[in-house]
């Protein structure tokens, strides 16, 4: 019996003092062995028996390793796999590229944050539902469910279409908050209920949306489209016993990445974009202050692991972002005319230059920069939507930048100063019309482009 720490399934276990569970297995990475390849041997050549055995044994440790600890591993190797069993020379030293990253990395570990047990109580009684009735089957493809327990691994950036969030009622005891259609900031809130009522309400929201099905000529797709089709009222129908959204805490934040956390300090390109000379500084920069690696994290963000507050001066220094109230977390912009033929206007520019317009306080992208009609860095619809054409920009409220319908167009014909005066404008109109529990996502898709158009001429 092993306390604490321990191999289990050959991986070895390690508990840490606040719960985290890590594990991994640097010693098997170093017994994979690399494919012997003359350095004469032609690209196009047939690889030998013997160089095949040898390679399908090194693509099973490496498929083990990915399948368990190393998903980062999982794409090369399904490449590699599919060269079999007739791969050529080239495949058998990919493959021992793919055996070198694991031996470069062994030292990877997979981090699990404390489970909170209520949350997998009802992830579990959702999921065998779906499993065991089959009226449930019909539901779209890709349709989602988000449980978000309240846990270190917060999963409220993630959007789904039917989500539960925890959040703790005014007098401390767990609640859940249900919404639809997006992450926890910008889906349409629908109110709170006991845990022990999360699961049958999210069922039943199910089922809601199935009947909304059986009555329309086309059906819709996942539940955004649904709320902009029949609105959320024959949705809210079916959970009658949900507290009033007014009457419920609002929406979890994500657990925060950005800044000085516990063990590490977090920071993002702009736009998700590191030139080679910033890669260079942040090398040296995790070398000076941390323990000499970087991480990727969720959201466009790095990770320096055990760098604290004082490295936050130099990075931001070299253009990162280490605040997570940096307006430009808020806007998402495609490479535009620098890097694609398509786009016909400088967006990262302008969404640099309009962020700091936009509603404070907001998580999630608000506003999408798009060079073209293609909306290739934000295909689903965003709360406001500068789209380019010809050079010029289109304003498009609750709306994705290649929609053909005119009626999410609030401006058209706009430059950089013209859109800059819109924006601020909507700022204002929100910052009157916006009510207590909305974020400004949930706003502007409640009022959409009529909405607003009614509130800038009250304005005016």
């Amino acid at each position: 019996c092993k306390t604490n720490s321990g191999m289990f399934l050959g991986m070895r276990l390690e508990r840490k003092e606040d719960g985290r569970i890590v594990y991994g297995n640097p010693e098997f990475c170093d017994e994979i062995r690399q494919v012997p390849v003359a350095s004469t041997a032609r690209m196009d050549e047939d690889a030998s028996e013997r160089q095949v055995s040898q390679m399908r044994a090194a693509l099973g440790s490496l498929q083990w390793a990915s399948g368990h600890w190393r998903p980062d591993l999982s794409t090369q190797v399904s490449l590699c796999l599919q060269t079999m069993p007739h791969p050529k020379i080239k495949d058998v030293r990919r493959t021992n590229t793919c055996v070198r990253r694991a031996k470069q990395d062994k030292q990877f570990r997979i981090q699990l944050s404390p489970i909170n047990r209520k949350a997998l109580n009802l992830f579990g009684h959702t999921d065998a539902a779906l499993q065991n009735a089959p009226d449930l089957w019909q539901l779209p493809p890709k349709f989602r469910f988000v449980i978000d327990g309240g846990g270190a691994s917060s999963v409220a950036m993630q959007p789904g279409d039917i989500r539960a969030d925890a959040v703790p009622a005014p007098d401390g005891t767990p609640v859940y908050r249900l919404a639809l259609a997006g992450t926890a900031a910008d889906a349409e809130p629908l109110g709170c209920c006991a845990p022990q009522q999360a699961g049958a309400a999210m069922l039943a929201l199910a089922r809601a949306f199935l009947s909304l099905q059986a009555e329309l000529a086309q059906p819709a797709a996942r539940m955004a489209e649904m709320l902009r089709l029949r609105g959320s009222q024959p949705l809210r129908a079916a959970v009658p016993g949900l507290a009033s959204p007014g009457g419920c805490p609002g929406a979890p934040a994500p657990a925060p990445l950005l800044g000085a956390q516990a063990g590490f300090f977090g920071a993002a390109p702009p736009h998700g974009r590191l030139q080679a000379a910033q890669c260079e500084e942040l090398a040296a920069l995790a070398r000076a202050h941390g323990d000499g690696s970087l991480r990727l994290a969720p959201r466009r963000s790095l990770l320096l692991p055990g760098a604290g507050a004082e490295v936050a001066p130099a990075l931001a220094a070299i253009g990162l972002i280490v605040d997570a109230g940096d307006p430009r977390l808020a806007v998402t912009a495609c490479v535009g005319a620098e890097g694609c033929l398509s786009g016909s206007t400088t967006t990262r520019a302008d969404a640099d230059a309009w962020a700091p317009l936009l509603p404070a306080a907001d998580t999630g992208a608000l506003l999408h920069v798009s060079g073209c009609a293609k909306g290739c860095a934000h295909p689903r619809p965003a709360p406001l939507t500068l789209r380019a054409i010809d050079g010029r920009y289109q304003l498009l409220v609750d709306d994705h930048a290649a929609s053909e319908s005119p009626d999410g167009v609030l401006a058209t014909d706009l430059d950089r100063a013209a859109a800059s005066r819109w924006l601020a404008a909507l700022r204002e109109a929100l910052r009157r019309e916006r009510r207590p529990e909305e974020t400004a996502a949930t706003a502007l898709r409640r009022l959409g482009a009529n909405g607003m158009r009614r509130l800038l001429a009250e304005m005016a």
